[in-house]
């Protein structure tokens, strides 16, 4: 699934909205194991393999980056002006990991109860994933790990023909979006005091 037009157009806008450079936007997107797309040979904002996880991560780092305590996005010609707390994204980002996490250890319980994976197969798996093989505890991993690990349970899953699609299930793109504080103009619901 590749990001929408909404997520490159919100990450684009974060990015400006921050002072980054075309560089460092790059720098961002190349942390994203799924960026990198084959076809053309770079990283790339329209890289297929993009997910809504992609996103958040990305948004965390840009928020990072940010030295005030708010982040304005500046209104375009059909964009309206708005604004997210910093942190809003890291906090995200960190639930993404969870959920993450949590897929391993579905995908890995329906490979072992497939008879694909033994039952204490998991630890060595997340030892290998592990930058220089420092841990095999799940909880200290992070997001690009654990989507190596995803992946690699995922080709083990390929071949040995177990289908997890049921597991792969995504929050929509709506749900990833901060409440926003926009400055257009809504119009107003009166309400009428009832005798």
């Amino acid at each position: 699934m590749a990001w929408t037009g909404k997520y490159k157009q919100i990450f684009a806008r974060a990015c400006a909205a921050i002072g980054l450079t075309d560089e460092q936007r790059h720098m961002v997107l190349s942390s994203l194991p799924n960026a990198h797309c084959p076809r053309k040979g770079c990283v790339t904002s329209t890289a297929r393999k993009l997910n809504p996880g992609d996103f958040e991560q990305a948004m965390a780092t840009v928020e990072s980056m940010c030295p005030s305590q708010r982040v304005k996005l500046p209104a375009t010609r059909n964009k309206a002006l708005f604004y997210y707390s910093i942190g809003y994204w890291q906090r995200k980002a960190a639930d993404e990991c969870s959920r993450m996490r949590r897929l391993v250890w579905s995908l890995h319980q329906e490979l072992v109860d497939q008879h694909a994976m033994r039952p204490d197969s998991l630890p060595g798996m997340v030892r290998r994933t592990a930058e220089d093989n420092r841990t095999d505890d799940i909880e200290q991993l992070g997001y690009v790990e654990v989507s190596n690990l995803i992946e690699a349970l995922k080709a083990i899953a390929r071949r040995n023909g177990v289908r997890i699609d049921h597991l792969l299930r995504h929050p929509t793109a709506n749900s990833l979006l901060p409440t926003v504080q926009q400055t257009a103009r809504t119009p107003h619901a009166h309400s009428h005091p009832t005798s």
